[in-house]
C-alpha cells in the first residue's frame, strides 16, 4: 500500500496513524516536487508576511492531514530517548508548547514526504548525541562572539569570562597574544571541583560582578526593548539608555566616594 516503505520506522507512528494519512495524502507524493510544498499544503510551514499589497501577516490553518500530524507529534512530548522528544522540549521551553508541537509536526511531515517520494531511510539518532551537538552548536556560536568583543585598545590585558567560554585551544592563542585569561572552571558530576579552582572561581567572579551590575541596570530599564521607526533612531534610544546608565553610576560612585578613574 505504501510503496513498499514502513512507515512505522518514523518516531511515534503507528499502523493506525499511518492509515490515517495515507488516506488524506495517499500513496503518491510526487505530486508536491519538495518537502517544502508538501508541508505548506499542510499548513506547518511558517507564514508568510506580504507588505507589498498590504496583506500583512498571512498565517497557514492546518488541514485534517495537518492536523494528524500534529496529533503523532504530541507523543513525542515526553520521550526519553528520542531526539526529537529533545528538540520540541528545548523549543517549548523557548517559544511555548504549540510553536514547538507545530514545529515537531513539520519535522514529521517533511520525514513522511521523504520515506514515501524518495524512500529514505529514517535513522534514529538518541537524545544524548543530539544534546551533543546542540552543546557544540553553543559552543561554537560563543567562540565567534568572544573573539568578537576584544577591544585591543583596552589598557587592562585581563580578561574575564563565565565557565560557559572555557576553551583550551583559544586561551592558548590569546595567551600568546598577551592576554591574561580569567575564566571560571566548571566542574561536572565525576570529576568536581578542587579545592584551589574553587577559590579562583571566587576572586573571578568579584571583578565580574561590578560589570554584570551595569547589565543589570540597562535590563531594568527595558534593556533593548523600545519602539521606533528605522535603525537610526533605534541606534540613538540605546545609546540614551547607555548615558543614562552612565550618568547613574558615576552619582552612586561620587556619594559613596569611591575613586574609579
Amino acid at each position: 500500500m505504501c510503496g513498499g516503505h514502513d512507515l512505522t520506522q518514523l518516531p511515534a507512528l503507528t499502523q493506525y496513524s499511518e492509515l490515517q494519512l495515507v488516506a488524506e495524502v495517499g500513496t503518491d507524493l510526487t505530486v508536491w516536487p519538495t518537502e517544502k510544498h508538501f508541508t505548506a499544503w499542510l499548513g506547518l510551514a511558517q507564514g508568510s508576511k506580504d507588505s507589498g499589497k498590504r496583506k500583512g501577516n498571512v498565517k497557514r490553518h492546518c488541514n485534517r492531514a495537518g492536523r494528524l500530524f500534529c496529533m503523532v507529534a504530541q507523543s513525542l512530548v515526553r520521550s526519553r530517548d528520542i531526539a526529537l522528544g529533545g528538540f520540541y522540549r528545548r523549543l517549548a521551553a523557548r517559544r511555548g508548547g504549540l510553536v514547538a508541537t507545530k514545529a515537531l509536526a513539520r519535522k514529521l511531515a517533511a520525514w513522511f514526504w521523504r520515506k514515501m517520494a524518495k524512500g529514505d531511510d529514517y535513522v534514529e539518532n538518541c537524545l544524548a548525541r543530539y544534546e551533543e551537538q546542540v552543546r557544540k552548536t553553543k559552543e561554537y556560536a560563543l567562540t565567534l562572539h568572544f573573539e568578537a568583543v576584544i577591544d585591543p585598545g583596552n589598557t587592562s590585558s585581563d580578561i574575564y569570562a563565565d565557565r560557559g567560554h572555557v576553551d583550551g585551544e583559544r586561551e592558548a592563542r590569546l595567551n600568546g597574544q598577551g592576554w591574561r585569561m580569567n575564566i571560571q572552571r566548571k566542574g561536572s558530576k565525576d570529576k568536581p571541583l578542587s579545592e584551589a579552582q574553587e577559590r579562583r572561581n571566587k576572586g573571578i567572579a568579584k571583578p565580574r560582578a561590578r560589570v554584570e551590575h551595569v547589565f543589570a541596570g540597562l535590563a531594568q530599564m527595558g534593556d533593548k526593548v523600545l519602539r521606533s521607526i528605522g535603525l537610526a533612531r533605534a541606534t540613538l534610544n540605546l545609546n540614551w539608555k547607555a548615558a543614562v546608565c552612565n550618568l547613574q553610576r558615576f552619582s552612586y560612585l561620587k556619594e559613596a566616594k569611591i575613586v574609579a578613574f
